[in-house]
C-alpha cells in the first residue's frame, strides 16, 4: 500500500428503530408485541413511546403528573417484561409530557 492509498473505515450505523406509541390499553401490548416480532425479523430495535398531555390544573397538578408518571412507568415496565418474554426483544421506555402529535414527532427527530 502507498502513501496515497487510504484505508476507509465503514462507519458503524445503527439500527433503524420502530417508535410504538402506546397507552394503558390492552391494545397498546399487542401493537407492542407485534412490533417487537417484525423488529426482531428485520434486525431493528423498538422502542416505546408514551405522552401524558400536560395538565392545567393549578393545586396539586405536580403531585398528580408525578404520581400519574410513576403508574405509567411502573405499567409500561410490566408490558415490556412480558413483551420480552413472549418476542426476546426488550424495547426502550420514553416518556413524554406535552402535546401529544408535538412530543410524537420530537421523538421521531431524537432518533
Amino acid at each position: 500500500m502507498t502513501n496515497e492509498q487510504k484505508i476507509i473505515q465503514p462507519k458503524e450505523v445503527e439500527s433503524p428503530t420502530i417508535i410504538v406509541c402506546i397507552d394503558t390499553s390492552s391494545a397498546s401490548v399487542a401493537v407492542l408485541r407485534y412490533s417487537c416480532y417484525k423488529a426482531r425479523k428485520l434486525g431493528f430495535s423498538v422502542r416505546a413511546l408514551a405522552v401524558m398531555e400536560s395538565s392545567n390544573l393549578m393545586f396539586g397538578a405536580k403531585t398528580m403528573a408525578h404520581e400519574e408518571r410513576a403508574n405509567l412507568e411502573k405499567y409500561l415496565k410490566e408490558a415490556v417484561k412480558k413483551v420480552h418474554e413472549e418476542t426476546g426483544l426488550s424495547p426502550e421506555i420514553s416518556i413524554r409530557e406535552g402535546d401529544i402529535s408535538t412530543e410524537i414527532i420530537k421523538e421521531i427527530k431524537s432518533t
